[in-house]
């Protein structure tokens, strides 16, 4: 009765939450990318197998995503406060990743349906409230337990403790631990849901005696062989004519080669906005203004972590002399660090893109690399800190008659990263993103070899120090900053350039031209895809590649960024499927001229055959030399000489000893081979080890994404979310 209760609140939460996270990232899709809408009726969000996708039934699985990524890295309550906000590009990633999981499902129901598959009540309940639940239930809540093993009994009373509302309100840690449970109970279950389907062909995998034997066959059959070739680099490609009706023969004949994904590529110039010398200077008396301001403010540090620009302005990192100058700090400002006293302000000066103030905090001797191990019994709504710390003390009892540290932290350490390594958290440096409290015992107040106790937000610690290294002076400081802008006038400039070039160069060739004219740097990116969220080496980017999937082929764009003004155009088109002749014509067209010289080259080898049928003959006629080539394997179509050729690997284990076979149009050559040893497999009754390889590669064949890629490319899948700004 508890767990149907549980069961019935916790699907209802995660729809709602879900619904409610997500409201702020829908955005009306009016006032996203929409230009396509100004040339057709609005397309359709998306669809799998032919059925229309509603952005209302993405939008709560991508709520759960979110809520997922929230919760995982315990940052849901300080969302929920305001005081943690998603970047775009985590945004953009958990949204992709909701649209994966949701595809996903989406086929996995319809193969159920077909097949008559499902999961029982009986079943869900299991794989969470079961004596061996899923590892996302029983890796998280092994610790309800103090004995070290799972025990199903704990949880139900524990679920029901922390899905009170009254609670919850009391209670922040409990909301979030019920966050904990709702997001691993949903993940469970498409899990399981995943597995059920892909063990039906996995555990059906069957190899047959026959297949294994051939697998140890040619595996350990060897092969020796002597071989001239005539390499394809000797004939020049600019003596081989090739005609349009050659390429479209080829190509009509040879299309399977040439299928591809979808994607966009784009050529493009970039004007940026370099901050002129009036910019700098500006930035400097603006940094001065913050330091006047300073001097009547209550409290630096506060001043500091408000006004700074600057990604260390809190102060939490530890510097010696080396990691400053590594960072390009002026030597004589690390100087004054290392000898002026602590509230000292150090300035200013100019580093990278930054005009910057230092306060110097404090400076201490430290050791610059800690090796140390911990045990964290944790404190929450069912241990306060009084019961924790009569846990540490019996501990502590066991560490000192004796007791294996790395052993008791695997069994009891409520830091689940750590414990599966006895504890060990292996070198830190004082740059180390750890708790306070912690980061000053390891690297201040601590002994090595001594069992240290401290309390932090995660709990109670037992520490060990097992090894320190470099024991040198350090500072802590914190960064008042201003970052070097471009000003009106420098954006003004730039853009008018920028404008005027967008404005007489909009075709491709005239677009060369412009670029030749004005000395400019062209560029073009690799074939991205729709769900792309930056182009390499352009920043803030995702305008860009909306832009491109709506745009025709040598369509150009003026696009107005952050930091810059980029003029593009669409150089590259390709859609799923076998790519147009005109998208692979250069591609084609190597691969005839290949076929060509291999032509010429079997007419020299057959010409040369006629004055006598032996290597030998054929040798001195064409002036080549006899290469060897020993123990080839069917199991792997390389060997040396000719590299990875299974053209003519199989052509040699076809033929008899002493035939000459050929001439054979390999990869990199025109050969000619004569097989003269054949050592067959070692006998062998015992083919265990072969079969059991085998269905170990053909059960992996059924599992994971791969099989649900193969299911995709047959659910017609069309995702527009792009157009909608998702």
């Amino acid at each position: 009765m508890l767990i149907s209760k549980i069961r019935q609140y916790s699907w209802v939460a995660v729809g709602l939450i879900a619904l409610c996270l997500v409201a702020f990232l829908v955005q009306d899709a009016t006032n996203s990318n929409t230009s396509i809408f100004n040339k057709n009726k609005a397309p359709e969000f998306a669809a799998i197998y032919g059925e229309e996708v509603s952005r209302e039934a993405f939008d709560q699985r991508r709520g759960q995503a979110l809520l997922e990524e929230l919760t995982f890295n315990n940052q849901i309550l300080a969302f929920e406060q305001g005081q943690y906000q998603l970047d775009n590009q985590t945004e953009f990633q958990v949204a992709d990743k909701a649209w994966t999981s949701f595809v996903n499902e989406a086929i996995l129901d319809k193969q159920y349906e077909e097949i008559g598959l499902g999961v029982t009540s009986e079943e869900f309940s299991s794989i969470i409230y079961g004596p061996n639940p899923h590892p996302a239930i029983k890796n998280y809540y092994i610790s309800l337990s103090k004995t070290g093993q799972y025990d199903a009994s704990l949880l139900p009373a524990f679920i029901d403790n922390i899905s009170n509302p009254e609670l919850q309100q009391q209670n922040p840690g409990a909301r979030q631990e019920y966050y904990q449970f709702i997001c691993r109970e949903e993940a469970a279950r498409r899990d399981y849901k995943q597995t059920k389907y892909m063990n039906l062909f996995s555990k059906a995998a069957y190899v047959p005696e026959w297949m294994a034997k051939r697998n140890y066959t040619l595996a350990n059959t060897r092969a020796s062989f002597t071989m001239v070739s005539l390499p394809y680099s000797m004939i020049a490609d600019s003596t081989i004519t090739v005609s349009d009706k050659d390429i479209e023969a080829y190509y009509n004949k040879n299309k399977n080669k040439y299928k591809q994904t979808e994607g966009r590529a784009i050529e493009y110039v970039m004007y940026d906005f370099t901050p002129s010398a009036a910019d700098s200077s500006a930035t400097q008396a603006k940094l001065m203004e913050l330091v006047t301001k300073m001097k009547t403010a209550k409290k630096d540090s506060t001043f500091i972590a408000t006004r700074s620009e600057d990604p260390d302005r809190y102060g939490n990192s530890n510097y010696s002399r080396t990691d400053l100058e590594t960072q390009g700090v002026p030597s004589n400002y690390i100087d004054s660090l290392f000898s002026k006293p602590a509230g000292s302000l150090i300035g200013p000066f100019q580093m990278a893109e930054y005009y910057k103030m230092v306060q110097l905090k404090s400076r201490s001797n430290m050791p610059d690399s800690v090796k140390a191990r911990h045990i964290l019994i944790s404190i929450n709504e069912q241990r306060d800190s009084v019961a924790a710390m009569k846990i540490v003390d019996s501990i502590q009892g066991l560490l000192n008659a004796g007791g294996d540290f790395g052993k008791i932290a695997g069994e009891v350490s409520e830091d689940q990263g750590s414990a599966e390594q006895g504890g060990d958290l292996g070198w830190s440096t004082p740059s180390v993103n750890f708790v306070p409290e912690f980061k000053d015992y390891i690297f201040k107040t601590g002994v090595v070899g001594k069992v240290g106790v401290v309390k932090t937000m995660f709990g109670i610690h037992l520490i060990e120090i097992t090894e320190q290294k470099n024991r040198k002076e350090f500072v802590n400081v914190a960064f008042l900053s201003k970052r070097i802008a471009p000003g009106k006038e420098t954006i003004d400039a730039v853009e008018k350039q920028a404008t005027a070039f967008y404005q007489d160069h909009q075709t491709p060739e005239s677009f060369e031209q412009g670029v030749i004219e004005n000395r400019l740097m062209n560029r073009s990116t690799q074939q991205f895809t729709k769900s792309t969220y930056e182009i390499p080496g352009l920043s803030n980017s995702r305008e860009v590649v909306t832009w491109a999937f709506d745009a025709d082929l040598n369509e150009f764009k003026y696009f107005n960024l952050t930091d810059y003004v980029l003029i593009a155009y669409v150089k590259e088109i390709r859609v799923n499927g076998i790519a147009e002749l005109e998208f692979v014509r250069n591609q084609v067209e190597l691969e005839v001229i290949q076929e060509k010289k291999a032509e010429q080259l079997k007419q020299k080898f057959t010409e040369a055959l006629k004055s006598g049928n032996s290597m030998d003959a054929v040798a001195a006629k064409l002036n080549l030399r006899i290469d060897t080539v020993r123990n080839a394997s069917m199991s792997s179509p390389s060997a040396p000489i000719i590299g990875r050729d299974p053209k003519v690997i199989g052509s040699v284990f076809a033929a008899e000893n002493g035939k000459l076979v050929g001439p054979i149009d390999g990869v990199r050559a025109v050969y000619l081979v004569q097989p003269f040893e054949r050592t067959p497999a070692p006998e062998n009754q015992d083919f265990t080890l072969n079969k059991n390889q085998l269905t170990y590669s053909l059960q992996n064949k059924f599992q994971g994404q791969g099989m649900l890629n193969e299911l995709k490319m047959k659910a017609n899948v069309v995702d527009n979310r792009y157009i909608y700004g998702d």
